[in-house]
């Protein structure tokens, strides 16, 4: 009997320990996704864009970011917070990565002045949505 039970015990623990050595292969991608999933429509945005694109908005921070006198050997990353509304505008701009006041404080001035973006497209239709944006000092 203590050997019936002994090869029980064993059996079942050979089973659970292969159960969980199975291998489940790489994570699906993107495309499997839209493939596989029965609500693949809702899987259709279009993140917010300003107008000409990242080249666009290099431009726009070179010609409008005036860095502060004390500013001219810091070097860094600026992280802008915002909405973009379905209007294009930007809305609720804040510094969630800063790297002095002065800069901080005239990050948030030039994204004030950004011209209205492309909207964020959520199933076909402009949505508001929270995007963030790098500033990198001293621009490229």
């Amino acid at each position: 009997m203590k050997k019936f039970i002994f090869t029980a015990c064993l059996s079942l623990f050979a089973m659970l320990a292969k159960a969980q050595t199975a291998e489940t292969g790489p994570p699906p991608s993107v495309e499997e996704l839209k493939v596989t999933n029965p609500n693949r429509d809702k899987l259709n945005e279009i993140m917010p864009k300003f107008p000409g694109g990242m080249e666009g908005f290099k431009k726009f921070l070179k010609e409008n970011f005036k860095l502060p006198q004390n500013s001219s050997e810091i070097h860094g990353l600026v992280v802008a917070t915002f909405y973009v509304e379905i209007n294009g505008t930007l809305t609720g701009i804040t510094i969630t990565k800063g790297l002095t006041p002065d800069i901080d404080k005239e990050s948030i001035r030039v994204m004030g002045l950004s011209p209205k973006w492309t909207p964020y497209i959520k199933d076909g239709k402009p949505a508001r949505v929270k995007y963030s944006v790098p500033i990198r000092i001293p621009f490229d």
